[in-house]
């Protein structure tokens, strides 16, 4: 639920571990797509975002099926992916509106956050009507 840039280490050596996830303080079960969800959306420009979205969206479904995953399409995985965007906003206005984002770094990162999350939401057209669509 809050997989972006600033919880993960990136080792860029030949090592077994190429990333280590650091902060587990509202993890949570759910859909493994939604991780990476909130990591495009939060960890790249939207313009790098748009580039790969979609390459990557299909190599998840890829290993996923590589992994014995079964009945579970790629429009299914699309539509989960979307879906996703309804968990980033509460964490992104629970985030701003609860946490101590005073200093200059918290404070450029949650507008960046935002200003990223409104980007795709106008990406796939996802809006206040959608929204509601998704929450059931």
């Amino acid at each position: 639920r809050d997989a972006h840039v600033d919880n993960i280490l990136f080792d860029d050596r030949d090592g077994a571990e190429p990333a280590v996830i650091l902060d587990w303080q509202i993890m949570g079960k759910g859909k493994g797509v939604y991780d990476l969800a909130y990591f495009l959306i939060s960890s790249l420009s939207p313009g790098d975002r748009r580039e790969i979205e979609a390459s990557m969206l299909e190599r998840y479904h890829a290993a996923l099926l590589r992994a014995g995953v079964r009945d579970y399409g790629l429009d299914q995985c699309r539509r989960d992916f979307l879906a996703a965007v309804v968990g980033k906003l509460y964490v992104t206005v629970v985030a701003t509106a609860l946490l101590d984002n005073s200093t200059p770094h918290k404070t450029l990162y949650r507008r960046t956050d935002l200003t990223r999350l409104l980007a795709f939401c106008a990406d796939h057209r996802i809006d206040a009507d959608t929204l509601g669509f998704m929450l059931g």
